[in-house]
């Protein structure tokens, strides 16, 4: 397995150009082609209210969104020349609501990343994203956080296992930036008191196919989601793969969740899939 095409929402934001980055330094180690992608999206009214609404301002409003992305455009065209790219990269365009839009434009690709919003300051579509498209998308998502990406990404990963579909998925598909780590540990978190050697079967998995990794487990009385990022701040792991909303989302929303408490507060980033 490789990493050969990397898709990258890419709305000229300084969000955006810390996930076109990483995205960039990735494509550098896998000799991959990165894709970005802008979502025209025109704000909709009722009905009720659309009648109302004179041609002329959507004309305006449509003007303004197509500006944003042709300035988005050059940006991207910008960044990719500069990290020496430009003959790898390519821009497109999609049109719609943006989870649906980006999830059917993402599909055929083997990674999407997005940057984290920053809190107070981004829509909320944009930062429900990599819950949106983790669930409707098919691909493994790369969350880049707002404080920005370490220098590397990749050569010392923390995998939060837990014996599931999710976390199952979400190291076979993180399995080519496994493969070329440096360190790997898998981490397990209040293993199920029947499982008797916990992280046990995916680690000699993951040796099976070329990555040595060790094993922590840990049972604790604190949050899981503050375990992994407490475990990360003192190993310097460089980048967390976990499962996704191995419970139902409406349940981590209104209750917390580890995927929910993750994203939120991500120090590094973060590969998920569900």
């Amino acid at each position: 397995m490789s990493l050969k095409r990397l898709f990258v929402h890419f709305d000229g934001s300084a969000r955006a150009e810390r996930a076109l980055d990483t995205a960039l330094r990735l494509a550098d180690g896998h000799d991959a082609h990165v894709i970005g992608c802008a979502v025209e999206s025109i704000p909709t009214l009722p009905s009720a209210v659309g009648v109302q609404v004179p041609a002329a301002v959507y004309d305006a409003i449509r003007a303004e969104v197509r500006a944003a992305m042709d300035k988005a455009r050059i940006i991207f065209e910008e960044s990719c020349r500069k990290a020496g790219r430009a003959d790898r990269c390519e821009w497109q365009e999609v049109e719609g609501d943006p989870a649906h839009a980006l999830a059917e434009a993402a599909r055929c690709t083997d990674l999407i990343v997005l940057g984290q919003s920053e809190p107070d300051r981004d829509p909320a579509h944009i930062e429900a994203l990599p819950d949106d498209l983790v669930m409707m998308a098919g691909r493994p998502i790369l969350a880049v956080p707002y404080i920005g990406a370490p220098k590397t990404t990749g050569k010392n990963i923390l995998v939060a296992w837990r014996n599931g579909r999710e976390a199952a998925r979400a190291v076979m598909d993180a399995l080519p930036l496994l493969q070329q780590a440096e360190q790997v540990t898998i981490l397990c978190i209040n293993a199920s008191k029947w499982d008797d050697l916990p992280g046990a079967d995916i680690a000699r998995w993951l040796a099976e196919h070329g990555v040595a990794c060790r094993i922590e487990r840990v049972s604790t009385e604190v949050d899981p989601a503050d375990t992994i990022l407490n475990w990360v701040s003192d190993n310097g792991a460089d980048l967390i793969v976990m499962g996704a909303y191995g419970h139902s989302r409406l349940r981590e929303t209104v209750l917390g969740g580890t995927t929910r408490g993750i994203l939120r507060h991500m120090t590094v980033p973060v590969l998920i899939a569900h």
